[in-house]
């Protein structure tokens, strides 16, 4: 394995734990400042060039996979009763603007017709 390839192994374990931290610090979802600094950082390092593209998809489900048990092993079901008002309208009403909201983005934008 090439040095340069231990080095971005490094920095993206490195980032990864200050995102975890600055989240903890400041008492935010984790996965938002992991996410932001998973972009950032995907500007820098290129993952197909890095580990190449047949281990790419196996490691990204997996991680997917481990964001998605953090995520429900930090679910509170008391705390989810209370939010069934909100889930309903981002549901609904949400899914319903960013439907109208695309459709006119990609006809202005992108002059595309509806036939």
């Amino acid at each position: 394995m090439e040095p340069i390839v231990l080095y971005y192994f490094s920095a993206v374990l490195v980032l990864g734990t200050v995102a975890q931290w600055l989240a903890w610090r400041l008492r935010l979802p984790s996965i938002l400042l992991l996410l932001i600094f998973g972009v950032v950082a995907g500007h820098w390092i290129d993952p197909d060039e890095l580990i190449g593209t047949r281990v790419l998809f196996p490691v990204v489900s997996l991680s997917v996979a481990l964001i998605l048990f953090e995520g429900g092993m930090s679910l509170k079901l008391s705390e989810l009763k209370d939010s069934g008002v909100a889930v309903f309208r981002l549901t609904t009403l949400g899914v319903l603007l960013a439907w109208v909201l695309g459709g006119v983005a990609a006809w202005w934008l992108l002059g595309l017709t509806a036939c």
